[in-house]
């Protein structure tokens, strides 16, 4: 029965993340995200610095979102 449950959920999360608005909000999000990161990624690369792992995760877990959205 707790898988099922979870099952459920994951339907409700779907669901959810792809409601109109919602979608609009995550490529929008994705697209703040995303220049943050090839910026930080630029100055990394020109100035050999220490970059940012935060972002970095942030940008693949917009990714992923971004895939779970497009995904029919």
């Amino acid at each position: 029965m707790n898988k099922n449950n979870k099952l459920n959920k994951n339907k409700d999360f779907i669901k959810f993340i792809k409601k109109q608005p919602i979608k609009i909000i995550i490529h929008l999000l994705t697209i703040i995200v995303w220049a943050f990161f090839l910026k930080d990624f630029f100055v990394y690369k020109s100035t050999n610095s220490f970059y940012s792992v935060g972002i970095s995760l942030a940008a693949l877990l917009t990714f992923f979102l971004e895939l779970k959205i497009m995904k029919k």
